[in-house]
């Protein structure tokens, strides 16, 4: 039962909706009254040498005070005052700032930091990328023709993800920046080669604040298995088979138009990637997730407020798609590329052997998961 005839209010009124839920469900941090950041942890927590004095694991990635806060309040100070974020000279003996990917000098979620950057106004930022999340999934599930309804469960139950929840801070925003770069590439459309320029162009620039506000890497996992989806679903689709040419060359444009503005990210990264002696770069590939944890996991709260999980339904259901000719072919093209996604981070058969080799020892696995979510979701 539609709450108007109008379309636009039928659509509208849940992303309203759920605005004013992030806004209650986050009152207590924006109003002052506690935090979202983990930045407040450095007064109860030696961060130098607190787990080495007690042996225990800790809660979180020690990367997030170490460099990701103070690269971010840093680089926002900096250009608060008129100046260009290009050096950081408190790392070590200093490092580059602007050409740190890290650093997320470029990226569109961080403007208002740049405008008061305060503790106060990151925690209105770690509660915008929530709504970022679930808004962009409530779009691409519309871009998809799911209904109003499907459309707000999933933005519900992809921004409400524990995983999403505890990794709010770590690696940038990418987490809440997957659905948007899934839904810049189902976008894609056009049947003369104006309409199609300027739609890659259009989505070129969703792409690229994807790639300038996220670790490159998930940014390359969450373009790649959109771009598979979306092939695939029309691949699958007797009446849009004929426009598999199409998309193909719709999917190129855009990814040349998005290398072209998101070069100043790409370049360093590459830079980076090329002399790097990290361990997740070259060294053997260690990244994986086993394949008995992926299994609990997806189905149950495993790992406390980190679970991947969306609830036990989740397997069950992309099964039903797998094996279910009734179904949507882009319901169906989702629930494959998913499970060729899981297949890749638990590096199934052969794939263990094959990351060894580069340059795929340069892929970190791991980082498909929030792609995963949101194709699950």
């Amino acid at each position: 039962m539609k709450l108007s005839r109008h379309p636009a209010f039928n659509t509208a009124l849940p992303v309203v909706l759920y605005l004013v839920f992030v806004f209650v469900f986050f009152a207590g941090p924006l109003t002052g009254h506690g935090s979202l950041s983990k930045a407040h942890i450095l007064a109860e927590w030696d961060s130098l040498f607190d787990a080495q004095r007690t042996g225990q694991s800790i809660l979180m990635d020690p990367s997030l005070l170490y460099l990701m806060i103070p690269s971010y309040l840093l680089k926002a100070k900096l250009i608060h005052s008129g100046q260009l974020p290009l050096w950081n000279p408190y790392t070590g003996l200093g490092a580059p700032l602007l050409a740190d990917p890290q650093s997320l000098s470029f990226s569109p979620l961080h403007i208002p930091l740049l405008i008061s950057p305060t503790m106060g106004m990151l925690n209105f930022m770690l509660a915008l990328e929530v709504a970022v999340l679930g808004i962009s999934t409530y779009m691409l599930c519309r871009v998809l023709r799911l209904s109003v309804f499907a459309s707000t469960f999933a933005m519900i139950v992809a921004s409400m993800c524990p995983y999403h929840l505890y990794y709010l801070e770590l690696l940038g925003n990418g987490f809440c920046m997957v659905p948007l770069a899934f839904w810049m590439i189902f976008r894609l459309k056009g049947e003369d080669l104006i309409e199609r320029l300027k739609c890659a162009w259009l989505s070129a620039l969703g792409l690229a604040c994807c790639i300038y506000s996220a670790h490159v890497e998930m940014s390359f996992f969450a373009i790649t298995l959109a771009c598979l989806c979306k092939l695939l679903s029309t691949a699958l689709d007797p009446d849009k088979r004929q426009k598999l040419g199409h998309d193909f060359t719709a999917i190129a444009t855009a990814g040349l138009f998005t290398a072209l503005l998101a070069s100043p990210m790409l370049l360093p990264f590459l830079e980076f990637v090329k002399n790097s002696e990290c361990y997740k770069f070259g060294a053997g590939a260690p990244a994986i997730i086993p394949w008995q944890a992926m299994l609990y996991n997806l189905i149950t709260p495993g790992y406390g407020g980190a679970s991947p999980t969306l609830g036990p339904i989740a397997l069950p259901l992309i099964l039903i798609a797998l094996f279910s000719a009734k179904l949507k072919a882009t319901v169906r093209a989702f629930a494959i590329v998913a499970l060729a996604a899981i297949c890749v981070m638990t590096k199934l058969g052969p794939l263990e052997a094959l990351f060894t080799f580069s340059p795929f020892s340069f892929i970190v696995v791991t980082y498909a998961l929030p792609s995963t979510l949101i194709m699950l979701t």
